[in-house]
């Protein structure tokens, strides 16, 4: 593999690439384990379906509103009623935490990957951007940032505008591609 040159700094997608979200769902003993895969697609799907449809409408609420109302529809669907989330224990291994929140608007909006770069101070070309979602991967290799697609569950190349840099598994594949980082 060739390694990402010209790389200034690394941002991560979190819902999905850091955090596993898979891994809620099989950590809760109150949910039948049957029903775990299935209420872990519907969470997702209607998680993204809210940010994509609030953004749409410009009727903006925060990510974690998003989660919560996205969760209730798939438990009340699943006629489910408990759910547990564990800390991740990331804290302290990254040197800024960026939010939507700031823009008011979700991903993939180009405002979400130009206030990445505003608030890093760099040039699209000079940061790696990392997501386990193919949609995601796309738009910002679209906006013009370099990217890792890491594409756990060997999904399809999406037929969007964009194309990552390079398709890993898993975030352990990451640190080959990265050649020192200019600082």
């Amino acid at each position: 593999m060739t390694a990402l040159s010209g790389v200034r700094a690394c941002v991560f997608d979190a819902y999905g690439t850091l955090f596993d979200f898979a891994s809620a769902a099989a950590r809760c003993p109150g949910i039948p384990e049957d029903k775990r895969a299935a209420l872990t697609t519907l969470w997702r799907d209607k998680q993204l379906q809210y940010t994509w449809l609030r953004t749409l409408q410009d009727r903006y609420v925060d990510f974690g509103q998003v989660t919560a109302e996205a969760l209730d529809f798939a438990l009340d669907s699943l006629d489910l009623r408990d759910a547990a989330i564990s800390a991740s224990g990331l804290q302290g291994l990254f040197d800024a935490v960026l939010s939507v929140e700031a823009v008011r608007v979700f991903k993939t909006h180009p405002k979400v990957y130009a206030y990445a770069l505003q608030q890093l101070g760099l040039q699209a070309g000079q940061v790696s951007f990392q997501s386990s979602n193919g949609w995601d991967a796309y738009a910002a290799s679209a906006f013009g940032m370099r990217v890792v697609w890491c594409n756990r569950y060997d999904q399809r190349a999406e037929q969007l505008p964009g194309a990552p840099d390079h398709v890993i598994r898993n975030l352990a594949e990451l640190p080959a591609l990265l050649a020192p980082i200019a600082t």
